[in-house]
């Protein structure tokens, strides 16, 4: 039986995607066309990827240019100045807002994200949704390192727990947790999830109590 379910935040509780591809463009708006295309497409065939890991990418493989520190912490934080205020007033998935609102008292709900945690819990707490999830983590942890403290701190077993993601990396934490993965995929993205044999992918969260009680329980693999 489900008991817990983890989200990822952007693409899978609110539609901030292509905000997060905006800032990107925006922090490198003074690079060629070839290079904010390169930029463009790194970030859309790798969603869970930690913004430090491509801002790392970006100067050393595209600008050849040494990471260091200082920059990569610069680079975050004109990043999260762009993003924060938008991410705030972006619309939900269709379904998520429902479901986390109807259903917290039914299942324990935590978010695990790549965005930067302090970052993260702003977002939450101004979109009002603090109130309904047990915990709201982000980097500098990492998404498999969260999911396992919430397993084992909870005493979960695997099969009690569903992971909701948009992304290659997120299918990669659910594996390698053991718990159940239910993919969420735009018809119109470009992520590399589109591309895995899920058994269940939603488009949006309007469906999800059903699925996490028949398509979840009982042992099912999705």
């Amino acid at each position: 039986m489900i008991t817990t379910v983890i989200f990822d935040f952007d693409g899978v509780i609110v539609d901030s995607v292509d905000i997060k591809g905006e800032a990107f463009c925006h922090l490198f708006r003074d690079q060629s066309d070839e290079i904010r295309r390169r930029i463009s497409d790194l970030h859309a065939n790798h969603a869970g990827m930690t913004r430090y890991d491509k801002f790392k990418i970006i100067c050393e493989d595209f600008l050849d240019r040494s990471a260091t520190t200082a920059e990569l912490e610069r680079l975050s934080q004109e990043f999260s100045q762009f993003c924060v205020e938008k991410i705030i007033e972006v619309s939900y998935i269709p379904g998520a807002f429902e479901f986390i609102s109807k259903h917290y008292s039914d299942y324990d709900l935590y978010v695990a994200s790549s965005a930067p945690e302090i970052e993260l819990k702003e977002i939450v707490k101004r979109r009002g949704l603090a109130n309904f999830f047990k915990g709201t983590y982000g980097t500098p942890r990492k998404k498999v390192d969260i999911c396992r403290a919430i397993l084992q701190e909870n005493r979960l077993a695997p099969q009690q727990v569903a992971f909701i993601g948009d992304s290659i990396s997120d299918y990669e934490v659910a594996q390698h947790c053991g718990t159940h993965f239910i993919g969420r995929v735009d018809e119109n993205s470009k992520d590399l999830l589109s591309k895995q044999p899920l058994r269940l992918k939603l488009c949006d969260l309007l469906g999800l109590n059903d699925v996490l009680l028949y398509q979840c329980n009982g042992g099912k693999e999705l």
